[in-house]
């Protein structure tokens, strides 16, 4: 159960990740919208300039590959809306996304051994809420904008 509910919180922060990124709204770049996410994780995360360097690689290179997956779950959800299917058409495209969903979990935990090499487990954790924080900080600062 723990599991499920932390790889929803993951798909859930890399499909605002993918959001946030392209948002016209802010009018920023992927390079500036990640310099913003890399600083407010170090501060709020405490990572030493070690952590960082080691992490943010491998967190970027996951949030590139999960942005490759959501799209591909996008595409073939709106496809599935732009046309009238029938039962076994529907079950073939629940299907498909069911499975890149799952893709997405074994991704994710790909990364959480990856960053077990150099970080904590309290760190990981700290990350993980820090994203939280962070997708609130940038939700308000887009609700401001506006």
């Amino acid at each position: 159960m723990k599991t499920i509910i932390i790889s929803i919180l993951f798909i859930l922060i890399g499909n605002f990740n993918a959001f946030a990124c392209g948002n016209p709204l802010e009018n920023i770049s992927k390079e500036e919208f990640r310099k913003k996410q890399k600083e407010f994780f170090i501060r709020e995360a405490k990572l030493t300039p070690k952590e960082a360097n080691y992490f943010f690689p491998l967190y970027f290179e996951l949030q590139d590959k999960k942005k490759v997956l959501t799209d591909d779950a996008n595409s073939k959800r709106n496809k599935a809306l732009k046309q009238e299917l029938n039962e076994l058409q529907y079950k073939s495209v629940i299907d498909q996304i069911m499975n890149i969903q799952v893709k997405l979990e074994k991704l994710e935990q790909e990364y959480i051994d990856k960053y077990r090499k150099v970080l904590s487990n309290k760190k990981i954790f700290k990350i993980m809420t820090t994203e939280v924080k962070f997708r609130k900080e940038m939700l308000k600062s887009m609700r401001k904008s506006k």
